[in-house]
């Protein structure tokens, strides 16, 4: 059996079985075409060493599939560097808990990394929906099927350009932009390209109360990452006006086109789509509550350290950075 040099690094969560199937997806093909990766790393991210693995482990799994314990849950980006920086290969292979790879994929790995230039450090997989219209109007889900979003559900990174990066920013608490933010550094340190056949498909999600709950969190991250890099949320929407920008995606663009495409469902899905309407309507609302609360806590902050309270003496810690 060939062995590929690459390490496959998935963060998951201990209580979860969902990485069950992509494992006994990957097992599969291995056996099919004679190749593997060297490692496939399951970090359990908020799992203890006396229960690691306890989800798969009525499951025996080749001895190139290791399950990793973190103890403390600190987030998908912490489990990443965790299983990235015992990675020993040359690539690193990111991969989402819930994605299932093509029938194809492990072969497609391996042409791509025979045929790969040197002076490439980062390659972008396909990533595509597994069913696009599962919930009607109400089915979202990650995509990045034509290059440029740099999603962790399916990217390939050479570990030296990985730690030139510094690898995830471990602040960001949970699952959004924390690819952003990484994709923005690790293209400084060596050229990227799109995979198109190194294709997976992602489990499409319901836009739920819950799901507005959640992505009215994550534009405090956006805004973040617009500040620093120039863009708000990819790459391909530059912007100079941080702020305005943020508040035009959170609360006109992307709540304003899901409800045209769920207009253009109506016939067919007539409740979804007013379920749809009214909860768009009311993301746009906390979007813009959640947007401008970020602003303003980052005001404070930059107004604190333009002008420090005068009572500081100047052996105090203030602006260190912790």
């Amino acid at each position: 059996m060939k062995i590929l040099p690459v390490t496959i690094v998935i963060p998951a969560l201990p209580e979860s079985g969902r990485v069950i199937k992509l494992l006994t997806i990957l097992v599969h093909q291995a056996k099919r075409y004679k190749l593997r990766p060297q490692e496939v790393s399951v970090v359990l991210d908020g799992g203890s060493s006396t229960q690691s693995g306890h989800t798969f482990q009525n499951i025996t799994w080749p001895h190139w599939i290791n399950f990793v314990a973190t103890g403390e849950r600190k987030g998908p980006a912490s489990a990443r560097n965790q299983g990235a920086l015992h990675a020993t290969t040359e690539w690193i292979l990111f991969l989402d808990d819930d994605v299932i790879p093509a029938p194809y994929y492990i072969r497609e790995l391996e042409s791509v990394l025979d045929n790969i230039t040197t002076q490439v450090g980062v390659i972008e997989g396909n990533v595509t929906l597994l069913e696009p219209y599962r919930y009607g109007p109400l089915t979202v889900g990650p995509r990045n099927e034509s290059g440029g979003v740099f999603l962790t559900a399916n990217l390939l990174v050479k570990k030296k350009v990985f730690l030139q990066a510094g690898g995830f920013d471990e602040t960001f608490p949970y699952p959004a932009y924390e690819d952003v933010d990484f994709a923005s550094r690790v293209r400084g340190f060596g050229d990227s390209t799109f995979a198109p056949r190194l294709k997976v498909y992602h489990e499409p999600r319901a836009f739920t109360f819950q799901r507005v709950l959640f992505e009215a969190r994550t534009w405090k991250l956006v805004l973040r990452t617009a500040r620093l890099y120039g863009f708000t949320g990819w790459p391909q929407y530059p912007t100079s006006r941080p702020l305005a920008s943020t508040i035009y995606y959170g609360v006109l663009a992307l709540p304003g086109g899901r409800i045209l495409k769920s207009l253009r469902l109506y016939s067919t899905h007539p409740f979804a789509c007013i379920k749809m309407v009214s909860l768009s309507l009311f993301s746009a609302f906390l979007n813009m509550y959640n947007i401008f609360s970020s602003a303003l806590v980052f005001n404070k902050k930059k107004s604190a350290s333009v002008h420090p309270h005068e009572s500081k003496s100047s052996n105090s810690d203030c602006g260190r950075v912790e």
